[in-house]
Formats: C-alpha cells, sequence, structure tokens
C-alpha cells in the first residue's frame, strides 16, 4: 500500500504541475502585436498608464536623469488604467511614462497615436512618442515640440474643430493624433472635427535623426515608442485612450482588417456535420471544441481520486 500511495502521490504532483503551466501559458498571450507583421491600420497597443501591464515601463528615474524634469502631478483613474488627470500649479518641464520596447523606431517605422483630452479651460497637455518629440495641445492650438520647445509655431484651429472655448460649466472633449513618418523623419498633428474627421493642424521634419531614433542621441541608443504625458505650463486636464496604430490612419486610408473571428465559422460547420455523418458516435466525441475542458475533468477526477487514496493509505498504516 505504501508503493501505491506514493504512486499516486506522484500523479497528483504531476496533475498539478500541468495545471500550473496552462494558467503561466494563458497569462503570458497578452503581447504587443508583431510590428513587422501586423497589417496598416492596425491597432498594436492601448497605453495602461499604470505601466504594471509589462508592455509601458513607467520610467521616472530616466525623466529626471536625461532630462532633468520633475514628474508631473498624475492621478490614474482607479476604475480605468487607460485614463489619467494630470495638474500642474506653476510653470515647469514636467512629464511621465515611459517606453515600449517592443514597438521599434527607426527608418521605416510609420505610427499614429490617436488619444482623447478633457478639459474645463483652454488648457495645455503634451503627448511625446519618445521622450523627446511630439505634439503640445491647447483646446484652440498646438505646435509640434522637442523636450521643452517648440518645432513649430502654434497653429490655431479652424472653426469646424469642436470644443476650442472650454468652461467648468461646458468642458469640451478632443481627439488627438499624432502622425510619426520614419522614412521622412517627420512629426504631424490632427483634430477631429465636427464630421469626426481627422483635421490637419501642423508638420515638422525631424532635424536630428540620431535623436529621433536613438532617444535624444545618447550613447544608450534606445530606438523604441514610448508613452509620455508632459506640461510646461499650468494645467489640469484629462488624457484618456492613448492608442498607437501602424501606419499614418490620419491622413491615409487602408484596406479594411478582416478582424479575425471570421475563422470560427469553420469550427461551427464541422460541428453541425459531425452528429449528423456519425450520430452513434456522437456521445463520445460531442463536443469537439471540448477537449481541454474534457481533460480539466478528467484531470480533477483523477487528483481527487488520488488524495482519497493517499488518505485511506495512511490511515491504514496509522
Amino acid at each position: 500500500m505504501k508503493k501505491t500511495a506514493r504512486i499516486l502521490s506522484v500523479l497528483l504532483a504531476l496533475f498539478t504541475f500541468v495545471s500550473l503551466v496552462g494558467s503561466f501559458s494563458a497569462n503570458a498571450a497578452t503581447q504587443v502585436p508583431d510590428y513587422d507583421k501586423a497589417a496598416l491600420g492596425a491597432l498594436l497597443y492601448t497605453a495602461d498608464l499604470t505601466g504594471t501591464d509589462g508592455i509601458l515601463t513607467n520610467d521616472e528615474a530616466r525623466i529626471a536623469s536625461e532630462h532633468g524634469w520633475n514628474i508631473i502631478n498624475h492621478t490614474v483613474d482607479t476604475a480605468d488604467s487607460k485614463k489619467v488627470v494630470v495638474s500642474k500649479t506653476k510653470d515647469a518641464n514636467e512629464a511621465f511614462g515611459g517606453e515600449i520596447a517592443s514597438l521599434p523606431l527607426n527608418a521605416s517605422s510609420l505610427y499614429t497615436y490617436t488619444f482623447t483630452v478633457t478639459r474645463t479651460g483652454n488648457t495645455p497637455i503634451g503627448v511625446f512618442v519618445d521622450g523627446i518629440y511630439g505634439g503640445y495641445f491647447y483646446a484652440s492650438k498646438a505646435r509640434v515640440q522637442r523636450n521643452g520647445s517648440k518645432m513649430t509655431d502654434y497653429v490655431n484651429y479652424s472653426s469646424d474643430i469642436p470644443g476650442t472655448a472650454p468652461s467648468a460649466e461646458a468642458p469640451s472633449t478632443q481627439e488627438c493624433a499624432i502622425e510619426i513618418d520614419g522614412s521622412k523623419t517627420t512629426v504631424s498633428l490632427y483634430v477631429k472635427d465636427s464630421n469626426s474627421k481627422w483635421a490637419f493642424i501642423v508638420s515638422s521634419p525631424i532635424k536630428s535623426t540620431d535623436a529621433f531614433f536613438n532617444y535624444d542621441g545618447s550613447t544608450a541608443q534606445d530606438p523604441n515608442l514610448g508613452v509620455y504625458v508632459y506640461a510646461y505650463h499650468k494645467t489640469e486636464a484629462t488624457v484618456s485612450n492613448i492608442q498607437i496604430y501602424k501606419g499614418l490612419i490620419a491622413s491615409e486610408t487602408y484596406p479594411e482588417i478582416v478582424p479575425e473571428t471570421t475563422t470560427v465559422t469553420t469550427p461551427e460547420t464541422t460541428t453541425v456535420t459531425t452528429p449528423e455523418t456519425t450520430p452513434e458516435t456522437t456521445p463520445v466525441i460531442t463536443p469537439e471544441t471540448g477537449d481541454s475542458f474534457l481533460f480539466i475533468i478528467g484531470a480533477a477526477i483523477v487528483s481527487v481520486i488520488a488524495m482519497t487514496v493517499v488518505l485511506n493509505c495512511r490511515k491504514k498504516e496509522d
């Protein structure tokens, strides 16, 4: 009986190990799509602003050491990690955020950032794509910016862009976009108009490709995208739903991406035809898509039996 108990204990440990491996595999499934394999127009990432998703890494030490900036006062919404409230009471270069190591930035990169800004006044907010370059948006104007310096003058929005005069009584919500064209080394800004079309605001070439592709031209070389929320002037604004797409989706139109869910039609048709052609074997095979479920049930049953036998064996030995 002791030998039997040992065998059953080994079986129990084996099933426990298999269950843990399955759990780890499921948790590791969340990844940013491979840039080279993704289609133009594909959504690559929606920023988790807590910096805890294993993709976006908040890097406060780098912001402080390489730029000499303070960390901006910010509060990530506890119910929505894609939303953050930023507030400043004095003029100073401040930011928070970090890099996305899995998204490369180079001469062949094409990206678009989209995000929503909500305000109760004509206050500024910046979003930088690599810790250096990005857009600095007010409710009524915007400019391309490098660190704390302008790369273009402010360009006022046209009259068909809504929300240019927000107030406490009438807050405004605007959708903004930043396009990064690596082949032309340009950054372009857009804001949606009243017809939900992207309205071009301003564009600027990047003069230093070293700075653009290698993070401030440092010897460390860090050619990746990032998400940095920035402001110099006094401000209060809510930034939400920062999304990164492959391609220049504000200025270009790409073929519609067919949802992966269309592949579901294949197993659905096979499950319908199987009972008709082999009705006698249906109780054994059904459901075909439930193999993993049956395995889990079987593993659970064996585990329970194994534990019961082990306990009975120990009682008899006692």
